[in-house]
């Protein structure tokens, strides 16, 4: 082993012998290049060792700042929150974002001579109360240093994007008889100003607009006792704000304009003013409405009523205005006459009692119409003439004769026999109508003699009471002065024929004037009507 190491050593050297031989035997040129080029490479080495050192030298010098500068950014906020609050800090609810313990202080001084505690009421009324009025001074009974302490300046990166919200108690002093004479003086207690509150109700009628309507509740200004310590409460309590009104704090009425009752009592009232019923009396009108109504309306809690009594007298007076029925009227006899005839049962005649009650469920119902009355007899016509118009029955008695006219035209004529005067079974004389009409009838009665009759006849047809047309079959003659000394007992007697034809025209309600063209003639007795069973004579 050693001799072979010691060969490669000879034949190294030898080496080299030969390779510096052969270098001293070459171009002398050449030589020199070869160095050259052994010392730029030598140099190109040594220029990048130096240029890496300079990379890394400046790559730890940036790492180095960059450390400082991190180390610097962090530990700065350490310093800063150690002593301060972070920035979305609230202490009850105000912000104290970056405020030191003593900037905290400061503004809670500053809190306390700023603070105003400002009160609304009703009617626009409004009033303050400053700090520095009562000499106010907060202070915290807790430590706001110690606070700041218990922060943890570490975590700032994190604790500075949250909200860090506290409350605390706060000691208020300031000068409680300041305070009390400054409520006291408040603009809320002022006599003259108070106003009552009033409930709403519901208005008397309005005859414009044909209605009732609810008058709207008056809130008034009034407060209640217990104001004046909630006004010196939120004092205390440091608040801002305080609305007497949302507070309730006044006196309020009890009744509101939508109250329920109120509006069903209003609804009830206008049904019953909203009616309107239009009475025609030819071409006259009387109208029950609202302006009649609402004298006549009876309250009862909700409820609305009529008061029978006075809507009857309405009715009755009604009656005494437009009612014919019984009165005497001027008549122009076909002789041209002019005669006042007394009443008789002929002319409109209101039936009081069902118009009442008529009128009575239609108001309660607000009904609006326009009618005639309920009548219990009924005339022809109203107007400047009289109410027996174009179409009745004249009956002279002077001359025992009449006249059955049809829209003003004679259309039947004929001789009679009435009522014997001798027996005072006169014919007594008026303005009366056709209560009806039958055939085949019997006629019965007793006369102011005392005598009594039964009678066959083939028409009938009464108009006052027991007194009416019908035919005579025993009666050989008519008109004339039969009927002083062998007249009828009451009625109109008539020859068949024209009974017949007269059955034919006439009607119920179909008017009948009977007259005297002079003095009733007299009799022995009285001139009486004839009464009788049924349809007698």
């Amino acid at each position: 082993m050693k001799k072979n190491t010691k060969d490669r050593e000879e034949n190294g050297t030898l080496g080299e012998a030969a390779v510096g031989t052969s270098e001293q035997t070459a171009d002398p040129g050449k030589r020199e290049s070869y160095r050259e080029k052994e010392l730029r490479e030598i140099s190109n080495a040594s220029a990048q060792e130096i240029q890496h050192d300079k990379t890394s030298h400046k790559k730890w010098s940036c790492l180095v700042v960059v450390g400082i500068l991190l180390l610097l950014t962090y530990c700065i906020p350490v310093l800063y929150f150690r002593n301060r609050f972070y920035g979305a800090t609230y202490i009850n609810g105000e912000s104290y974002g970056f405020c030191s313990a003593k900037e905290s202080e400061q503004r809670l001084i500053h809190f306390a001579e700023e603070y105003e505690l400002r009160v609304t009421g009703r009617g626009d009324m409004t009033a303050s109360i400053r700090g520095s009025d009562t000499g106010l001074r907060v202070v915290p009974d807790t430590d706001i240093r110690q606070m700041i302490r218990e922060q943890n300046p570490f975590l700032w990166f994190v604790e500075i994007f949250k909200e860090h919200h506290y409350t605390i108690d706060c000691d208020v002093e300031y000068d409680e008889a300041r305070l009390a004479k400054l409520v006291d003086g408040m603009i809320f207690f002022d006599q003259k100003l108070q106003v009552k509150p009033e409930n709403a109700y519901i208005s008397g009628y309005i005859p414009e607009k044909k209605r009732y309507e609810i008058v709207p509740e008056v809130m008034g200004t009034q407060l209640l006792p217990k104001a004046r310590e909630r006004i010196m409460e939120a004092y205390r309590n440091l608040e801002d704000e305080l609305d007497l009104d949302q507070e309730g704090l006044y006196r309020n009425p009890r009744i509101f304009s939508d109250d329920g009752n109120l509006t069903e009592a209003l609804a009830n009232r206008n049904r019953l003013v909203g009616s309107s019923i239009t009475l025609t009396f030819g071409e006259n009108r009387e109208c029950v409405d609202g302006e009649l109504i609402h004298t006549w309306m009876r309250i009862a809690g909700t409820k609305a009523d009529i008061e029978m009594e006075q809507l009857a007298s309405y009715v009755k007076d009604l009656a005494h205005k437009y009612n014919t029925y019984g009165k005497k009227r001027t008549f122009l006899t076909i002789d041209g006459l002019e005669l006042t005839l007394k009443g008789g049962a002929f002319g409109w005649r209101i039936d009081q009692e069902a118009e009442a009650e008529l009128l009575y469920s239609q108001i309660l119902e607000g009904i609006q119409e326009e009618r005639e009355p309920v009548y219990s007899d009924r005339g022809v016509e109203y107007g400047e003439r009289n109410d027996i118009g174009q179409t009745y029955i004249e009956i002279n008695l002077s001359k025992q004769h009449l006249y059955v006219f049809v829209e003003g035209e004679i259309v039947l004529e004929s001789d009679f026999v009435s009522g014997d005067v001798l027996t005072g079974c006169t014919t007594p004389p008026g303005v009366f109508a056709i209560r009806g009409k039958t055939t085949e009838a019997t006629l019965r009665g007793t006369a102011p003699n005392g005598d009594s009759w039964v009678t066959p006849v083939h028409y009938w047809m009464p108009f006052n009471g027991g007194i009416g047309f019908h035919d005579a079959t025993w009666r050989r003659q008519f008109g004339g002065e039969i009927y002083l000394t062998n007249g009828s007992h009451g009625c109109i007697n008539l020859p068949r024929s024209k009974a017949e034809k007269i059955y034919e025209i006439v009607y119920k309600g179909m008017p009948v004037i009977c007259y005297y063209e002079g003095e009733i003639p007299q009799a022995p007795g009285p001139v009486t009507e004839e009464n009788g069973e049924g349809m007698n004579e």
